[in-house]
């Protein structure tokens, strides 16, 4: 059970996103968003996680996606290809039109995993399978989205969340960004604020709004909005 002020981003499943590759999905979606809906006023944003293959050839199935998704909510997008971390003509593409839609590009931050010298099994997987990319810490949407990946060590984490919670809460514009915080050793992620886990991420308190179609997309212009 959770109080009635917790707020959840659910990510979309595997089914859609890799093995799918977000085509001929719709029976997928439409079965996926209706098993979360009776927990709609309560979702702050859903997000996709994209595999490290889907690369920029590969943009106009995303955005074929991402405009077939219900306006009533806020959307969040993970990319992991190191092209879209270049900022070159891709990652100027992606920045662009997920602004142009509202949709927020979810901030990744896996130094503290890189950086750790542990040596437990934990950490061990986690510097195998977490993207090593640099944290771009922008907006292209108004729920803004931290997937911040800690180490087995607290306060090795905290050293690096300290600095992207500033920008963060900067960037953000008056909204409070969601924060996913994964750490090595554990299979779920702590909302900062619902949880704890350091004073910094203490003061990065999830958004407790229900998500609301963003006005900036242009996908929603003739449906009222």
């Amino acid at each position: 059970m959770t109080h009635d002020d917790f707020r959840f981003c659910f990510k979309f499943p595997q089914t859609i996103s890799h093995q799918g590759q977000l085509k001929h999905t719709d029976n997928l979606l439409n079965d996926f968003l209706r098993l979360l809906d009776p927990l709609a006023d309560r979702i702050v944003q859903y997000w996709l996680q994209l595999p490290a293959a889907f690369s920029p050839a590969q943009l106009d199935e995303l955005w074929r996606f991402l405009d077939r998704l219900p306006c009533r909510f806020s959307y969040g997008v993970k990319v992991r290809h190191v092209a879209f971390f270049a900022k070159g003509k891709a990652e100027r593409a992606l920045n662009q039109e997920l602004q142009q839609r509202g949709v927020n590009r979810v901030i990744v931050d896996s130094r503290p995993a890189h950086a750790s010298t542990s040596q437990s099994l934990a950490a061990l997987h986690a510097r195998q399978q977490k993207p090593r990319v640099p944290p771009h810490a922008l907006r292209t949407g108004d729920r803004p989205m931290v997937r911040f990946i800690g180490s087995d060590d607290v306060d090795e984490s905290e050293r690096f969340f300290s600095g992207l919670a500033r920008k963060a809460g900067a960037m953000a514009g008056g909204k409070r960004p969601a924060v996913l915080y994964p750490y090595a050793g554990y299979g779920t992620g702590l909302s900062a604020g619902a949880g704890g886990y350091g004073p910094s991420c203490r003061r990065l308190k999830p958004i407790s709004a229900r998500g609301q179609p963003s006005r900036s997309r242009s996908r929603c212009s003739d449906e009222g909005g």
